[in-house]
């Protein structure tokens, strides 16, 4: 049997690097949701997109034609791909200004929820850690254990600033970050929301080893033991 648990949270909540670090420890696979998101809009800005939603809706029908993204699984995570060669660190500027055309567009969101799924069914393991904004509130309401992983904004920021600033200041990255969850929060299409039933972890407090750990200590008292896999993590 396949466990699914599913994080979602706000951006700079660590949540790609809690779920990523859980797969690695307890032997399961990481899907990074955000990575297709980031994907599908790289791929529509190689195409030509302008960036509008009205070219957006205009060139989708014949980017999903041709399909968009496959997948394959290294070792616990699961890397999306395309026909295009993946975008590099100097692109994500560019990527991050455009990603909220396609992520807020219904199709796009019916498409990656699909892909998911499809994933999860092909893929063999144990457990699988996805996280994203909506995997537990829409994607994966059934999963065995649903996360809300939240910060304080500024606990966020400068996580955020210490993972990827592209020359940012910390108080631009605090204002990027106080818009996207205004956002986030108010999109008609995959809005952030806790989902129902799930566990609220506030990491203000805790470090990333320290997060991790709360979660597979979890798992183990409702699932039983875990065969970990990375040395030094377990108790």
């Amino acid at each position: 049997m396949s466990l699914i648990i599913t994080i979602d949270g706000p951006g700079g909540s660590g949540k790609s690097d809690v779920a990523r670090l859980c797969a690695e420890s307890a032997g399961g696979v990481w899907i990074n949701s955000g990575q297709a998101y980031r994907l599908i809009t790289w791929v529509a800005l190689k195409s030509g997109w302008d960036g509008t939603e009205g070219d957006f809706a205009m060139r989708l029908p014949s980017l999903l034609e041709n399909g968009l993204l496959t997948w394959e699984c290294v070792s616990s995570k699961v890397i999306f791909l395309s026909s295009l060669s993946s975008p590099s660190d100097k692109d994500q500027t560019e990527i991050e200004s455009a990603i909220g055309v396609v992520a807020t567009n219904g199709s796009v969101r019916s498409y990656v929820n699909n892909l998911l799924k499809d994933l999860i069914q092909k893929e063999n393991s144990k457990y699988f850690f996805l996280d994203g904004r909506d995997m537990g509130s829409v994607v994966f309401p059934g999963a065995d254990l649903k996360i809300f992983l939240t910060a304080s904004l500024d606990v966020r920021a400068e996580r955020r600033l210490r993972q990827r600033s592209f020359g940012e200041s910390i108080d631009d990255i605090r204002k990027r970050l106080e818009k996207r969850d205004e956002d986030d929060r108010n999109r008609l299409v995959g809005g952030l929301v806790e989902p129902e039933g799930c566990w609220l972890l506030v990491s203000s407090d805790l470090s990333l080893q320290e997060t991790v750990m709360k979660i597979l200590d979890r798992i183990r008292q409702e699932w039983g033991p875990i065969s970990f896999r990375v040395a030094g993590v377990g108790r």
